[in-house]
């Protein structure tokens, strides 16, 4: 029995199978009809999709937005021979030297965030290449469009325009301000950097407060690394850096930093975001991908199992 007459397609589209099998070939919902079914309404990813085979089938939506016919994707997906290998892929940059959430081991990325982006994508049937780069270079590709988005990026003013932001932060971290383990002061908080010599890091973003104060006097290293031994070395008064970056960079220089520096302060906690490029292409469609794709794993329990995997 012919697949149109099987499944019900119009004996007038018979003969259209092989541009039907095509089409679905570079449609990625097909990977993630398993994953879709929690999806209603005409807004849904698995619709909009059908909607791009126009005059081959017809699909009806009932009152409730439940797809009727969604036994003609099986027909597109499964029988018509779909499979991951025709998947979309999107490339990504990922820092190279942000641990626990993305650097590079064994020239491979790794992090929390690494698996969060991956995860995320691969929830809605896209596959995902990462470029590992130094944040500032990650920071230009994505905007210049070489690469379809870039993290771990905390919004500003400045950074607002140039890039499209999901609808949530990858997830939430803390800003914490250190001094050597000399100093008398406790519970410093931004007002207190205020004409003091501050390490930060190149192209970082610490939260639109501490971004867009002036009255903060940056010194500016390549690593946090750089900066904490610049703390030690006297070149500046206090660092900030994200609380579990530092919590790593302790623990792995603990012959250089254990009992000489300490953390006496909190500039707040700020939400870090996959910075998507406005000019890579399908941009706009990448952007609705992640934002479906965390919504997923936030819904079904894998963002809480990465997260707690990291801790």
């Amino acid at each position: 029995m012919s697949i149109s007459a099987r499944w019900g397609m119009p004996a007038e589209h018979a003969g259209q199978a092989p541009h039907l099998r095509a089409l679905a070939s570079r449609l990625p919902v097909c990977r993630a009809f398993g994953r879709d079914r929690q999806d209603t309404g005409e807004h849904s990813l698995f619709s909009r999709t059908l909607r791009r085979i126009t005059g081959l089938c017809s699909v009806e939506i009932d009152k409730a937005g439940q797809l009727r016919h969604r036994i003609i994707a099986l027909s597109m997906c499964g029988l018509l021979g779909v499979h991951s290998a025709n998947a979309e892929t999107v490339t990504i940059g990922a820092e190279d030297d942000w641990y626990p959430y993305s650097r590079v081991q064994n020239g491979q990325p790794k992090g929390m965030a690494v698996d969060l982006v991956r995860e995320a994508f691969g929830s809605v049937g896209i596959d995902v290449q990462f470029q590992s780069l130094p944040y500032s270079r990650c920071l230009a590709l994505a905007r210049m469009g070489s690469v379809a988005g870039c993290f771990d990026t905390a919004r500003n003013t400045r950074l607002e325009p140039q890039y499209l932001w999901p609808f949530q932060p990858l997830f939430t971290a803390r800003v914490q301000i250190f001094g050597r383990a000399d100093v008398s002061q406790r519970n410093l908080q931004l007002k207190d950097l205020e004409g003091r010599e501050v390490g930060v890091t190149a192209a970082y973003e610490y939260g639109e407060a501490f971004d867009s104060n002036p009255r903060v006097r940056r010194v500016v290293s390549d690593r946090d690394l750089q900066s904490f031994r610049k703390l030690l070395n006297g070149k500046v008064e206090f660092v900030v850096i994200y609380e579990k970056v530092a919590n790593h960079l302790l623990e792995k220089h603990a012959h250089e930093f254990k009992g000489r520096i300490k953390p006496v302060g909190e500039v707040g906690e700020t939400g870090l975001y996959l910075a998507l490029s406005k000019t890579a292409p399908n941009a706009r469609m990448t952007a609705e991908w992640f934002d479906r794709g965390l919504a997923t794993i936030l819904r079904n329990g894998r963002y809480k199992a990465i997260e707690q995997s990291w801790k």
